[in-house]
């Protein structure tokens, strides 16, 4: 386990990091911290394979491989920023990525696949812009009520129904979006709204 607590800057490239314990800590911890993490291989992880917590925290996740962590590839909490750019995220046990409690990172150009449950999960007032992403996923729903999320030019796949976006939460801007599996749009009065599991006011951008 590699932890970075209060850290004003670093980096950590070309490692691979391969969490063996049965204990629950995230293979690589960032607290508070500002950090590059760049090239790296995270794995076997009991939790996640990278955890980022607290305001003041910005890390950014670059060209790394995020697999097979037994929870998240990558989970941002407590207020953290960051941003996970051109990384491969696959085959872990509950989610690609998982954004919490007013953390805000961006999530741009990554690949997130074969997850056992979400490709993206944003719950418990969670916030980030999530933009350009292929998801392929078994899971289902990704974004809860209460969470503030733009979605931008994102390609998502749901293996089986429902789709890998089950809408569940009061308004969400979309732009550039292609979206594949089971979800139903009506036209009322102009505006678009989502009938199914959740029912929400969209906004479709060009």
């Amino acid at each position: 386990m590699i932890t970075v607590r209060n850290v004003t800057s670093g980096k950590i490239t070309e490692f691979t990091i391969r969490y063996g314990g049965t204990d629950q800590p995230p293979a690589v911890l960032v607290d508070g911290s500002k950090l590059i993490v760049e090239s790296c291989i995270i794995t076997g992880a009991y939790y996640s394979g990278i955890q980022v917590r607290y305001g003041g925290c910005d890390v950014l996740i670059l060209s790394c491989i995020l697999r097979e962590n037994s929870q998240s590839g990558a989970f941002f909490l407590d207020g953290a920023q960051g941003t996970l750019r051109q990384n491969e995220i696959y085959g872990n046990g509950y989610r690609g990525i998982e954004i919490r409690s007013e953390a805000d990172p961006i999530v741009s150009t990554n690949n997130i696949r074969d997850s056992k449950g979400y490709g993206i999960w944003v719950h418990d007032a969670g916030k980030g812009v999530i933009r350009n992403n292929t998801v392929i996923t078994n899971g289902s729903r990704e974004i809860e009520t209460g969470c503030t999320v733009v979605l931008e030019g994102n390609v998502m796949f749901a293996r089986v129904p429902p789709a890998v976006v089950s809408l569940d939460f009061p308004e969400l801007v979309f732009v550039g979006y292609t979206v594949t599996g089971k979800i139903h749009f009506s036209d009322p009065n102009g505006a678009r709204r989502v009938r199914g599991p959740g029912r929400c006011s969209l906004k479709l951008l060009p």
